[in-house]
């Protein structure tokens, strides 16, 4: 490729422009002691509504000179509310600033706890990390800045939140079972408690369907309502055995009660002849 003299000047200020600009970068990242995190959540699955959850952030010195750690924060994407939940602040007025001189290869451990709204949408939701620092560069000190890691995307392991049936399902489900288990082999007798047996079966099942399809609100309402059909399962077999007791006595009654009117019978047709022989 020739190069025309007439386009030299232009070719060589837009090199300087680069190189001042390759200068500039790297001056920042050295100079700005930029810091790295690691993290790491307490739980691998989160459902709506849980509380007491924390991402426990590893951060780091890779720079060269000294680093003052304000603070940090995690934002959620469409989540309910703002999404941002912070422990420490470089910000005036939020929270408290921790204040954490770091050093060069040095890291710090910090928890930022969080709820999950419950009106936060099920599925995978990505994240932002960030982290409010002063930098040193030798001579002088950057105030404010903010190092922004994005470490979840398409490609990486989003955080993924479950619905709260979900949860509720998967508490209730195990125990209604063996409820179950222990109803069938009590030898129910009762017609009505046997037919109610059947549909609490058929309501797990039901609710097994419903859970492979991801639909909890109506996997939870098929386990509730086999839960209730073996508590009146229950309740029919004991009036059905209180009322064939009551039978049983109320038979041997009449029959005790027969008896003796037959023996009064006898005994009145004995004295009667005993008075005509006299």
């Amino acid at each position: 490729m020739v190069i025309k003299l007439k386009h030299l000047p232009l070719l060589l200020t837009l090199w300087l422009i680069l190189m001042l600009g390759i200068a500039q970068v790297r001056l920042v990242s050295a100079a700005g002691s930029v810091a790295f995190v690691r993290y790491q959540f307490s739980a691998s699955e989160v459902y709506q509504g849980d509380s007491d959850i924390y991402v426990e952030l590893e951060i780091g010195n890779n720079g060269d000179s000294n680093i003052m750690l304000h603070g940090a924060s995690v934002t959620f994407q469409d989540w309910s509310g703002t999404g941002e939940y912070l422990i420490g602040s470089a910000r005036s007025g939020e929270l408290f600033d921790l204040k954490i001189a770091l050093e060069p290869t040095k890291t710090y451990n910090l928890r930022i706890f969080f709820s999950v709204p419950v009106a936060t949408s099920v599925g995978n939701h990505f994240f932002t990390f960030r982290v409010f620092h002063d930098s040193y560069n030798g001579s002088s000190w950057a105030y404010n800045q903010t190092s922004v890691f994005t470490p979840s995307s398409q490609f990486l392991n989003p955080w993924k939140v479950h619905d709260a049936y979900e949860k509720t399902y998967n508490t209730l489900r195990p125990t209604v079972e063996a409820k179950m288990t222990v109803a069938e082999g009590a030898g129910f007798i009762s017609p009505e408690a046997r037919a109610l047996l059947q549909r609490a079966n058929e309501a797990l099942d039901a609710a097994d369907s419903y859970a492979a399809e991801d639909q909890w609100d109506f996997a939870l309402g098929q386990v509730q309502g086999a839960r209730y059909n073996i508590e009146l399962a229950y309740g029919a077999e004991q009036s059905f055995r209180n009322f064939l007791i009551i039978g049983a006595i109320a038979g041997v009654a009449a029959i005790v009660a027969i008896g003796l009117f037959v023996r009064r019978r006898k005994r009145r047709s004995s004295q009667s002849n005993a008075n005509t022989e006299k």
